[in-house]
């Protein structure tokens, strides 16, 4: 089975993930869109080095390119539709509880229709 990746939209269009993939330098850029790939094709059946699931419907999506650790939180909506939510460059050790609660929020959001998506193909 594989997978419609999605990226959250405020309700002026504006993505935050577009704009955070735009701010990556090309390697890292290209690391993450290697993950995302992987993710279009397989989903959660990804092993705990691609992903990982955070709690509720929230999981996160982890590349990695010269030490620098990227995540991008998503949930799976509507059976083979992954919604990326929110996306940062890790620094410490544990996530920031704000940070969980920020996707959580988006993922609310989506659910309740107050803010859109927006379609991207990969491939």
């Amino acid at each position: 089975m594989s997978f419609e990746i999605t990226f959250y939209s405020k309700n002026d269009g504006d993505s935050p993930i577009i704009d955070f993939l735009e701010s990556l330098s090309d390697k890292e850029l290209n690391k993450s869109l290697q993950y995302m790939l992987l993710l279009a094709e397989r989903g959660n059946t990804l092993t705990a080095n691609f992903i990982k699931h955070i709690e509720a419907d929230l999981w996160e999506l982890r590349p990695e390119f010269g030490g620098v650790e990227m995540r991008y939180f998503y949930f799976t909506w509507v059976d083979d539709v992954i919604v990326i939510v929110h996306s940062l460059k890790k620094k410490r050790r544990k996530l920031p509880r704000r940070e969980i609660d920020l996707a959580l929020r988006r993922i609310s959001e989506v659910k309740d229709g107050k803010s859109s998506i927006v379609q991207i193909v990969l491939g």
